[in-house]
């Protein structure tokens, strides 16, 4: 316990856990409405009460964990909102891929995407050289348009196709490491053929 002048001791350089993670959700909005997913049901919370972080709040974020020499294995920005939905997606990912390939505050950065915000621009944003590994998922869960919109509630299969397609062109042709994409399916009776 400190009194009421002390200042709390901030540890520096703690202990680094191996398979930790820091979950980051930047948003809790969707573009799409997933039938496996509590930010579709009305019910739920997420549904009910959504916005966006402040940018500042998650900078400020990053630049604490520098400061305190902090290491995770791994960052997700992604929990159950869609993360480029957030305004400022593009200069929060590159705040902290600098900070990682700066200050080796996380091995390995990731995202998970359902890709319908994957724009020319943030392609561009995103493609990088970086030293610090970054993987993107692509949430697909579906390889026909019936099925994807069975799936995701609403017909976007066609642009996220080519959102993906553009998005592989592009780190092809600048001979990008990263990210490197991964391409995610939920398997479930409604997709399984």
């Amino acid at each position: 316990m400190h009194g009421r002048d002390e200042q709390p001791t901030v540890t520096r350089n703690p202990p680094f856990l191996p398979g930790s993670y820091l979950v980051v959700e930047l948003t809790n909005q969707c573009s799409l409405r997933c039938v496996h997913c509590s930010v579709s049901d009305q019910t739920d919370l997420h549904y009910q009460q959504n916005g966006f972080m402040q940018p500042s709040l998650f900078t400020q974020l990053i630049d604490d964990l520098v400061d305190v020499e902090s290491h995770f294995q791994t960052l997700i920005l992604f929990w159950l909102g869609e993360p480029l939905l957030h305004p400022q997606f593009a200069d929060l990912w590159r705040h902290a891929v600098r900070a990682a390939n700066q200050h080796h505050i996380f091995d390995q950065i990731e995202v998970h995407t359902n890709a319908t915000h994957l724009t020319r621009e943030m392609s561009r944003a995103i493609t990088n050289e970086g030293l610090v590994p970054q993987m993107w998922h692509f949430s697909l869960d579906a390889n026909t348009t019936d099925t994807y919109l069975r799936i995701k509630g609403r017909d976007r299969f066609t642009q996220v196709v080519d959102n993906i397609k553009y998005f592989l062109h592009l780190r092809q042709q600048l001979g990008a490491r990263w990210p490197r994409p991964i391409f995610q399916f939920i398997v479930g009776e409604n997709n399984e053929d």
